[in-house]
């Protein structure tokens, strides 16, 4: 059966599928940052980051069997391609309180790990919605080692696994303490691994911090939704900068980093306004910036854990809008050198793009 992997994927991603009927359960994350209740799949060398929990992925039409070490999707009952399963690495720790995780290799070859576990949000009741960042916390350090870090990356680069690296934080009350961790842990990564290092943080109403930071080779500052009425329902605590804020620090981190380095998660399926969407998407590509349109997936566990995903075709018209932007203003997601962008298991963006 052949397939347009932009329309399989946003499908994967919305729908999920079904791994009942596998001998061996692929392990999957149930909290922290980014996707949880996921497994990575690559489908004629594009990767997806597919849900295989939630409410909604009980109606998914997808499921996924397995013979011996080979894998192959279904759509109701219906062949669709052979897939290969990309199993998890995780690097663990002995704290005072047991052993747990502090990095994980996800996708092929994308080694992450959270650097704080915690955030001011939260403490505040002011978490994002779809967050599930301090579930984590039973099983991952709170606050992480650079040293530790670099060795696991180190140990992830020598089979093969790390051609790149994410640092995600929550944020804490002293901004200045979280970007300092961050930015030994990424000389510490540098001075073990010549692999790019992409960072994931909260706008600055102090840019200077924007400087620390500059030994990072790509950046994630999110904003999630352009909406302001769901950015203040879903993400009351980021919500305290406005948008002009976050072009702010979007133009000072390409000044630092350069372009086609800088990007942005924008969650998709939140309830936001089309045309406000539209018109936030040309306003921040038009400064150089990566839009990465990810469906809505909240974590078990969260305020949002029983919301479902967009449809397949909203998130690809989006996907269509954005790529047709970047085409406009020179803004090439090709050339990101590593994070999010690179991996592209979570949005069908750039094989949209590369239609």
């Amino acid at each position: 059966m052949k397939h347009d992997i932009a329309e399989l994927k946003a499908e994967l991603l919305c729908r999920g599928v079904h791994i009942d009927k596998l001998a061996h359960k692929p392990e999957f994350r149930r909290g922290g940052t980014g996707r949880a209740g996921e497994i990575y799949l690559e489908i004629d060398g594009a990767y997806v980051n597919v849900p295989v929990t939630g409410k909604f992925v009980e109606k998914s039409p997808y499921s996924l069997l397995s013979e011996d070490d080979s894998y192959s999707l279904f759509k109701d009952g219906e062949f669709v391609c052979d897939v290969i399963l990309h199993h998890p690495i995780h690097y663990e720790k002995k704290t005072p309180h047991g052993v747990k995780k502090f990095a994980r290799v996800h996708s092929a070859s994308c080694f992450g790990t959270t650097i704080f576990h915690s955030c001011i949000h939260w403490r505040r009741g002011k978490a994002c919605k779809f967050c599930g960042l301090e579930l984590a916390l039973e099983y991952a350090v709170p606050q992480k080692d650079p040293e530790d870090i670099a060795e696991a990356a180190a140990k992830a680069y020598q089979i093969g696994r790390a051609s790149h690296a994410i640092l995600t934080t929550g944020t804490q009350a002293s901004r200045l303490k979280e970007v300092e961790l961050m930015a030994r842990t990424i000389k510490a990564i540098k001075k073990r691994v010549d692999i790019p290092v992409h960072i994931v943080i909260e706008a600055f109403e102090d840019m200077s911090l924007l400087e620390k930071l500059s030994d990072a080779d790509t950046i994630d500052i999110n904003i999630e939704t352009f909406d302001p009425k769901v950015f203040q329902e879903v993400c009351p605590g980021k919500a305290d900068l406005n948008f002009e804020m976050y072009m702010k620090n979007w133009k000072r981190a390409i000044e630092i980093l350069g372009r086609n380095q800088v990007s942005s998660w924008i969650v998709v399926g939140l309830g936001e306004d089309w045309d406000i969407t539209i018109k936030g998407l040309e306003k921040m590509v038009s400064i150089g910036v990566i839009p990465y349109l990810v469906p809505l997936r909240p974590s078990p566990n969260t305020p949002l854990a029983d919301v479902s995903p967009p449809e397949p075709k909203y998130l690809l018209g989006l996907c269509k809008v954005a790529s047709d932007l970047m085409r406009k203003y020179n803004v090439n997601p090709n050339t990101n050198l590593g994070g999010c962008t690179v991996c592209s298991a979570s949005s069908p963006l750039k094989e949209v793009y590369n239609q």
